[in-house]
This record gives C-alpha cells, sequence and structure tokens, in this order.
C-alpha cells in the first residue's frame, strides 16, 4: 500500500511541476531586456545572387540617454564583416513602453538588424528624421514598433519600418522551441510584411521572420525574389543566429 502511495504522490509531483514548466512556457513577452551590460552576439549571413558575406554582429547595452526628449537605451552594435576582416559601430536606441517595444533612432540609416529597413535613398524622408541636436541621429517618426506586448498569438499590427505609405506590419504566428547557437529558447515567432495592397496578406515576393524569447532577438531570416529593369530575377537572402548571451 505504501509503494502504492508514493507511486502516486510522485506522479502527482512529476504532473505538478511539468504543468507548471509549461504554464511558465507560455507566459507573455512584456518588455525586452535593456539592462546596461547586456551583450548579445549573432552570427549572420547576407547572400545576394551569387555573393555570400559573413558577419559577427555583437549587440552592448550601455545603458539609458535622451533623444529628442525620449528616455530610450542605447545599444552599441560592432560589425565585423569576415570576409574582408572590415569592422563598424553604430548605436541604435530603443525603448520599453507599456503597449510594445521600440525603435526610436540610429546614427546610421546603412545598418540593419531587429528591424527591416528599405535600401533606397528615398525612405529617410518617408519615415525618419534628424535629431535637433548636433549628434547627427536619425530618429524614427513615429518610433517603430517592433514588438507589441503582450505577445499574444494572431496579434498583428502596423510597425512603419517602411513609412506609413508602405504598410509594413508585423504578426505574432505563434510559440515555438527556437534553436540558435546559443541555445535553445522559447521563442514568439514574427512575420514582419509588405501589404502593399492593405488587402491584409503579406506579399508574396519578401518572406520574412523573427524569433523573440525573454533573452531578445533569437533568429531572424529574410529572403527577397527581387526582378530588375532588364527582366532578370536573383534572390537576396539574410540570416542571423544568436551564437552567445551573457545573462
Amino acid at each position: 500500500m505504501k509503494r502504492i502511495f508514493f507511486f502516486l504522490f510522485g506522479c502527482l509531483i512529476l504532473c505538478y511541476y511539468g504543468c507548471d514548466k509549461k504554464k511558465s512556457d507560455s507566459t507573455a513577452i512584456t518588455s525586452y531586456p535593456l539592462q546596461a551590460g547586456n551583450i548579445w552576439v549573432y552570427d549572420v549571413t547576407y547572400h545576394h545572387d551569387s555573393v555570400t558575406t559573413n558577419y559577427t554582429y555583437t549587440f552592448r547595452c550601455v545603458g539609458d540617454t535622451t533623444i529628442n526628449g525620449i528616455t530610450c537605451s542605447q545599444l552599441i552594435k560592432t560589425e565585423a564583416n569576415l570576409n574582408t576582416g572590415a569592422s563598424q559601430t553604430f548605436s541604435h536606441y530603443y525603448k520599453n513602453q507599456s503597449d510594445g517595444f521600440y525603435f526610436i533612432a540610429g546614427d546610421s540609416l546603412t545598418d540593419d538588424m531587429l528591424y527591416f529597413k528599405n535600401e533606397l535613398a528615398l525612405f529617410p524622408k518617408l519615415a525618419f528624421k534628424t535629431e535637433s541636436t548636433s549628434r547627427g541621429i536619425f530618429v524614427a517618426d513615429p518610433p517603430l514598433k517592433l514588438l507589441s506586448f503582450p505577445t499574444n498569438q494572431n496579434d498583428s499590427w502596423i510597425s512603419n519600418e517602411y513609412g506609413s505609405q508602405s504598410h509594413f506590419g508585423r504578426k505574432y504566428l505563434g510559440y515555438e522551441n527556437t534553436l540558435a547557437s546559443a541555445g535553445t529558447f522559447y521563442c514568439i515567432k514574427v512575420q514582419p510584411y509588405f501589404d502593399n495592397d492593405h488587402n491584409g496578406i503579406a506579399d508574396s515576393s519578401i518572406t520574412n521572420y523573427q524569433w523573440f524569447g525573454n533573452k531578445g532577438l533569437v533568429k531572424e531570416t529574410s529572403k527577397q525574389v527581387v526582378t530588375d529593369f532588364s527582366g532578370a530575377i536573383f534572390i537576396i537572402e539574410h540570416s542571423a543566429n544568436l551564437r552567445s548571451i551573457n545573462f
């Protein structure tokens, strides 16, 4: 009888902890980890037609600052080109608000990561203004809403990466275990998408996905099929994979 009791008791304990773990895994994200000192390292690959370039991107959160009256967190990004050995450094500025995670500004419009952007020269005129100080920082107007809080499946919103004229939005597709070099993370899968014909369906020529967990961005992929002026078709692909974090 004692054996039966302990067996049943053990089953109850396993059931309790198993259900508790499942419950915590499905908890919605309500903020991005912007504590000073946090570091993310990503392996990044760009494939443009027949040319592949490999990078290491390192993001380091250095603390809070103020951009045009908005208190936000500064992330310094170091971009190392593994093909050429060249390296560049940029600053990005982000902010958690009760309704979402926002890109506020950047000191360059030629780099990317976390948010997608248009390479065309017209883009800054549509979506950015220059900061009113002498720092030369480009400020998103309005800020780009990269995540909506809480992160509930099937929620969608307009994020304004390409200006409101392009109707660029994001949608939560659901939670899934996501494998990266840094480990396996329980993430919400996000689809950033163009909807130029405003029909509520992602345009088929570009496929973007991002995976966010409680440690931040874990992975992102982008694939675009482009037809040039001569009618030739080529593919642009981009992927980023979290290699390591320090928190």
